[in-house]
């Protein structure tokens, strides 16, 4: 009796260790396209930012790659009414109030 206990204790341990692998994966997976589709919204905001208003200083654009992922789509639909870098500028002072 006392090792058919041993044994059911190490078999919850290893499905436990795989069940806590598969979910670390998952969610490591998912971190990882998340942080991928930020920087890919990040690139694309600048490029476009680049041509609506001219080219960027590196506060600006480190101020722009620190955006998150939402913020980074509101920016690309907003950008679509800029007209000059101040608006730009007005634009992310408002995101960080």
């Amino acid at each position: 009796m006392q090792e058919g206990r041993q044994e059911g204790l190490q078999e919850g341990r290893q499905k436990g260790q795989q069940e806590g692998r598969q979910e670390g994966l998952q969610q490591g997976l998912h971190e990882g396209l998340q942080q991928g589709r930020q920087h890919e919204a990040a690139v694309l905001s600048l490029r476009l930012l680049a041509r609506r208003v001219g080219p960027l200083d590196a506060a600006t654009t480190a101020r722009i790659e620190a955006l998150a992922l939402n913020q980074l789509e509101d920016l690309s639909l907003s950008l679509l009414d800029f007209d000059t870098a101040a608006d730009l500028k007005h634009w992310l002072e408002h995101q960080e109030a």
